[in-house]
């Protein structure tokens, strides 16, 4: 290649700038840093102060930072759980709970909800967000009513039932009466949880001496299919040194290129599921701090060793919080600052 000349050297110069592919990256990138900075908006419902810098800093973590970045957006268009939407749903269940309870009432007042989850704050901010939709119709606060009719246990996300499962055991054994009907509400949850969930509630029930009739409602479920579900292992040294580490073997990957409810493609699905991967191996290298580290994979925590050795990869967030079995490098430390940081973990 021949030396520049004249004015071709101040081209020349300019794209030799490390920053100038930095800035065409960026470009490229547009599209979704501001879609991708609402959502950081939304969530915790506050504005981030800028935003869009934090948003491009987390992209540039990754290989292929456009096409993360693309197919996040498209990702958290339908799988991103809004206060507005949140309270919208919410709403639907004040105003129909006889549908909501399979028939069981005909008004909330026959109710008691529960409050009793004893690790986070889920369960506090959805009977809240309930509060604030009675007071908005007029009606009294949910959690002031007293119905011995039916329990309700309410949260947002459920994905191993284990939550729902200890909290509820704990209230079984102390303070339910000797027969009662439950409801558990939820707003997303996973495709068959609620099978377990209730048959193991009946069986700890009548272990206390109790009959327990248990209904469940979800306003929507997402199945393993829907999940960050690799379809290829990528080599690199921190998945190598991460599987030593755990004992981990042999690996059912996702077969067939199927986008599931959520993503745009088989092939933007499976960059997207690969750089997660990757991203999430080097967080468990550096950060030790993870709780609890038995359960927590690159792709999440999951108490599914066998079948999900790589972690559940949940792809809902909500305007609360990024539950811990979405992939770690959408809200854990380890390599930068997580697009939505979790409370807890």
């Amino acid at each position: 290649m021949d030396a520049p000349h004249g004015d071709d050297r101040t081209v020349f110069r300019f794209l030799s700038n490390p920053g100038y592919a930095r800035w065409i990256l960026d470009l490229g990138m547009n599209s979704n840093i501001e879609e991708l900075a609402a959502f950081v908006d939304e969530y915790r419902g506050a504005r981030v102060s800028n935003a869009k810098k934090h948003v491009r800093n987390w992209l540039h973590v990754f290989d292929e930072p456009d096409r993360v970045g693309d197919e996040l957006a498209h990702v958290l268009r339908s799988s991103f759980l809004t206060r507005e939407q949140a309270a919208s749903e919410l709403r639907g269940w004040l105003a129909d709970p006889k549908k909501v309870s399979r028939g069981l009432i005909n008004s909330w007042d026959e109710t008691t909800f529960l409050d009793i989850a004893e690790r986070g704050g889920s369960q506090h901010d959805v009977l809240d967000l309930l509060d604030e939709e009675a007071a908005a119709n007029g009606e009294e606060p949910i959690r002031s009513r007293s119905g011995e009719r039916l329990y309700v246990y309410a949260d947002d996300v459920s994905v191993h039932g284990m939550r729902a499962l200890n909290d509820l055991t704990t209230w079984i054994t102390h303070d339910a009466p000797a027969e009662f009907d439950l409801l558990i509400l939820l707003q997303r949850g996973l495709v068959g949880q609620d099978t377990y969930v209730m048959n193991e509630l009946r069986n700890r029930a009548r272990g206390a001496n109790r009959t327990a009739r248990i209904r469940w409602w979800c306003n929507e479920s997402f199945a393993r299919a829907d999940c960050y579900f690799p379809s290829e292992m990528p080599d690199t040294e921190e998945l190598a040194a991460w599987r030593k580490e755990m004992g981990v073997g042999d690996i059912a990957l996702r077969a067939g290129t199927g986008t599931g409810r959520f993503f745009s493609s088989g092939e933007d699905r499976r960059i997207i599921e690969a750089e997660f991967l990757i991203a999430g191996a080097k967080i468990l290298a550096n950060n030790h701090h993870l709780n609890p580290r038995k359960y927590m994979r690159p792709l999440g925590n999951t108490i599914w060793s066998k079948s999900t050795p790589l972690g559940f990869g949940v792809p809902i967030v909500t305007w609360r919080n990024c539950p811990n079995s979405a992939p770690l490098a959408l809200w854990a430390e380890g390599i930068g600052t997580p697009l939505f940081p979790r409370r807890s973990n």
